[in-house]
């Protein structure tokens, strides 16, 4: 089945490089110039698929968006942004309305493609169930899965928050394990790899890689949270900002570090804390990974120790590449 596309556009330009790429792939397209038009086109045409621009005439792309949303037979249109608003707060914005996706400009229209066919899956799983009698409600629906790479968690986040799925979203990345709980679009537990509460929702939405089921129906046996998915992704959207930004200032993810001075006055109890850490673990990741305070809190700390040369890098040679290095002087010392 053919899906079709309405492109919401006011520039001639990026609606001829949209539709041809589009057209290419085998989708239908539409064309409308702002959100008055575009509201008019879902009503005549009821699109699998909306992209809009931002700054249009007559309506903007948030407006439209919001009035989309905020009316139950198109709440569940996938929307994506295209936009030359590259701001966090444009971001958030956007997704705080009940966009899918946003992309900013310029951008390769190859990913813009990919994008689309992601969230074409997702339409592809929804109309089987949409197909049933209209006492099928939310809670009745078959669980869904998928990949991280194909699928992710924001996305995730955002389609269980807007169908106002209940249950239990449980993901696996490898070794690590975590399990967050909706109902009525807020999240009332969550357990993340060490983390509870909210620092695990913001754990798992640094998560790239995994895999991920959703138990429609499951309920938490006890609450450590309260607070609206949205709202907990929007936050969790800054942090990753702030994280991303703060481990520019250290030398890798890799690094290993050890306390370089140690002037106890001069540092409060969680530095102290973060110091001891850093004698414990040394590796960066692992020290915030171990940390009881949240990830970017620790990251914060780490970097203020590290300008301040209270922790640096570890000079010479690991435990372990000594020993590996003892061994090679054994082999060369007996057989030449």
């Amino acid at each position: 089945m053919s899906y079709r596309i309405l492109i919401v556009e006011d520039e001639p330009g990026m609606i001829e490089l949209l539709t041809v790429a589009l057209e290419d792939e085998g989708y239908n397209i539409s064309i409308a110039n702002n959100g008055q038009q575009g509201l008019r086109k879902v009503e005549e045409e009821s699109p699998d698929l909306i992209i809009s621009d931002v700054m249009m005439p007559d309506m903007n792309g948030y407006d439209f968006c919001q009035q989309l949303r905020e009316n139950p037979k198109t709440a569940a249109i996938p929307f994506i942004f295209l936009t030359a608003k590259k701001d966090v707060s444009d971001r958030v914005r956007g997704l705080n309305l009940g966009a899918d996706d946003y992309i900013s400009k310029p951008f390769h229209v190859v990913e813009v493609v990919a994008r689309i066919k992601t969230l074409m899956m997702r339409v592809k799983r929804a109309r089987p169930a949409a197909a049933q009698p209209a006492v099928m409600n939310t809670e009745s629906e078959a669980a869904f899965a998928g990949d991280l790479e194909k699928m992710s968690i924001g996305e995730v986040v955002q389609t269980i928050t807007l169908t106002r799925k209940n249950g239990r979203l449980l993901v696996v990345n490898g070794a690590k394990r975590g399990e967050v709980y909706f109902q009525d679009a807020m999240v009332t537990y969550a357990d993340v790899d060490r983390k509870k509460g909210e620092e695990a929702v913001y754990r798992l939405l640094a998560w790239k890689n995994g895999q991920f089921k959703f138990d429609s129906g499951a309920m938490a046996k006890t609450r450590n949270l309260q607070k609206s998915a949205e709202g907990l992704l929007m936050e969790g959207m800054r942090r990753l900002d702030e994280y991303a930004r703060l481990l520019d200032a250290l030398p890798s993810r890799d690094a290993i570090f050890e306390a370089a001075s140690l002037p106890e006055a001069d540092l409060s109890p969680e530095e102290l804390q973060v110091v001891n850490y850093v004698n414990q673990y040394s590796n960066l990741m692992d020290v915030i990974e171990h940390s009881k305070f949240g990830d970017l809190k620790t990251l914060q700390i780490l970097v203020k120790l590290y300008t301040n040369n209270i922790i640096a890098i570890k000079s010479g040679k690991s435990e372990k590449q000594e020993e590996m290095m003892d061994y090679d002087q054994l082999a060369e010392d007996l057989f030449g």
